[in-house]
């Protein structure tokens, strides 16, 4: 259910939309969320990349082919598709309006691109930066990973730079710097208790700017 125990006033659930730059650490600081907000439904973006070592399909995204993305694309059913680094990514619509209109407060991890996209379609939710403690710092994690091609590393670190800049038009940003992930996940896990003490809220709706 949306809203603390003990709230007087029943609001409408609400959409997180956490967002930041590749390599600042988003997966690990919403592993740590999920323990500490367990009432709110995570939706499970979906790519056209390859599974990552330890990721699964349907829990850390929704692994499709090209084919099928393009199936979901034509028929309308994801929000903020974009092509970033080299991958198309999307939320498929299911996975935010189902749980909303059961009444369930939901979040979404999504790049900083697509977030973008949905502050135009979507004013109403809230959006939360995950940011590292510097540019430098940033592109140190993105080499130390060791996840990607070296054309998919340095088409990050080229990106880096933009998805900073856009830090100002979120309403929130937390920094996973030295004290790691979970204190950052205890930050965010703040921040949604802040909103669910709020005296109003304004409904989601979907526009289609």
């Amino acid at each position: 259910m949306s809203g603390s125990a003990d709230a007087a006033v029943a609001l409408p659930p609400m959409l997180v939309v956490f967002s930041g730059p590749s390599g600042a650490g988003k997966d690990s600081v919403l592993q740590y969320l999920r323990g500490l907000v367990p009432d709110i439904r995570v939706a499970v973006t979906a790519t056209t990349r390859e599974p990552r070592v330890g990721e699964k399909d349907g829990t850390s995204y929704h692994f499709l082919t090209r084919a099928d993305y393009n199936c979901m694309l034509d028929a309308g059913r994801l929000l903020a598709p974009a092509e970033v680094h080299g991958h198309w990514y999307g939320v498929p619509l299911d996975e935010i309006l189902r749980p909303l209109e059961a009444g369930e407060d939901v979040i979404v991890k999504i790049d900083v691109q697509g977030a973008m996209d949905v502050r135009r379609r979507i004013p109403q939710a809230i959006f939360v930066f995950l940011a590292p403690p510097s540019l430098p710092e940033l592109i140190r994690r993105l080499e130390d990973r060791h996840t990607e091609s070296p054309q998919d590393l340095q088409r990050r670190i080229r990106d880096a730079s933009f998805e900073m800049e856009q830090l100002p038009r979120y309403d929130y940003a937390v920094v996973n710097g030295s004290a790691g992930a979970e204190k950052a996940a205890e930050s965010i896990a703040c921040i949604i208790d802040a909103e669910r003490l709020r005296t109003h809220r304004q409904p989601i709706s979907l526009s289609n700017g």
